[in-house]
């Protein structure tokens, strides 16, 4: 379910580079990405309204899309700019193209109906400064599954005892915030008093504020109902300093791979669906069951069950 009028995540920003066409799965469609000469990043159907021709094939020359069957160009709006004589022929070509914005690193795709004014892009300024590293993987599951995985503290000692898992001291207590389209979860109850903050904002980005030099952001990228792609990017001040960046930028991205390993083989075993009323959620599950509401009224369906699992915690 992709309920409608959201910026999603869609690709970590360095994926798309100047001049270069990305072609990527998204939201059950095939998109092509890129950036016109000064970086604004567009996205469009890759599908050429003339012959249906991959346009990811193509090029970009001066900000616009060339297809590379017939050399029609297309701006970041959809019009067609034809061939030499053919300019009022080409008026009747119109490629489909998306609202994206480019912001705290990642690409934002507006699903939803045409307005002259969209809501603000989700934005987690907590990042901005510090460096990062980046690793993503494609799993065999909704992306709703994956969010509940994220905003799900209870699991860590069991799944990931070697790494995150470690700090936990008994069971993670997780006291939930909730407003418009977000969440703030607090999860203490682990060594040495520490805490972390896990920032949500709906539909399928969020941060994991682990401390003021460590900051773990995630965004799931719907690819198809049962496919989606992961991004996990490590923010650390290390990973800036000479000398240590490259090796500090290493451990991160294998400790990043191996968590979302130790997650996925077990997401994958649940059912792809996310059934309304699924449960029971019980006080540890209140972020779950806050996603799950929020999801449900996003979608114009709220569900009580979830609403009445989400007070309880």
């Amino acid at each position: 379910m992709l309920p409608r009028n959201h910026w999603y995540a869609v690709l970590e920003a360095t994926e798309v580079k100047t001049l270069d066409l990305v072609a990527a799965r998204r939201m059950g469609l095939d998109l092509v990405f890129w950036r016109d000469d000064e970086g604004t990043v567009a996205a469009a159907l890759d599908q050429c309204p003339h012959r249906k021709v991959q346009l990811s094939r193509g090029r970009v020359e001066g900000g616009e899309i060339v297809c590379p069957f017939h050399t029609f160009r297309f701006t970041r709006d959809g019009r067609s700019i034809g061939l030499p004589g053919m300019e009022e022929e080409a008026k009747a070509l119109r490629l489909e193209t998306f609202e994206v914005r480019d912001r705290g690193g990642w690409v934002w795709l507006w699903w939803g109906d045409p307005a002259e004014s969209l809501p603000e892009v989700p934005h987690f300024p907590e990042v901005e400064s510090l460096p990062s590293t980046l690793v993503r993987q494609d799993w065999l599951t909704s992306w709703e599954r994956v969010v509940e995985c994220g905003l799900d503290t209870l699991h860590l000692p069991a799944v990931h005892p070697t790494t995150i898992g470690r700090v936990a001291s008994g069971v993670p207590k997780a006291t939930v915030e909730a407003a418009p389209n977000r969440l703030r979860i607090d999860v203490s109850g682990l060594q040495r008093e520490r805490s972390v903050v896990i920032d949500y904002r709906y539909p399928n980005a969020w941060i994991d504020v682990v401390g003021p030099d460590t900051v773990l952001a995630f965004a799931v990228a719907p690819v198809e109902r049962d496919r989606s792609t992961v991004y996990l990017r490590a923010h650390q001040r290390l990973l800036g300093l000479p000398g240590i960046g490259s090796l500090a930028n290493r451990f991160l991205a294998s400790i990043g791979l191996q968590l979302l390993d130790e997650d996925r083989v077990l997401v994958e075993s649940q059912p792809v669906e996310v059934e309304p009323g699924e449960g029971p959620l019980i006080g540890v599950d209140a972020a779950v069951a806050a996603f799950r509401q929020m999801h449900a009224e996003a979608a114009g369906a709220p569900d009580a069950g979830a609403e009445k699992a989400s007070r309880s915690g």
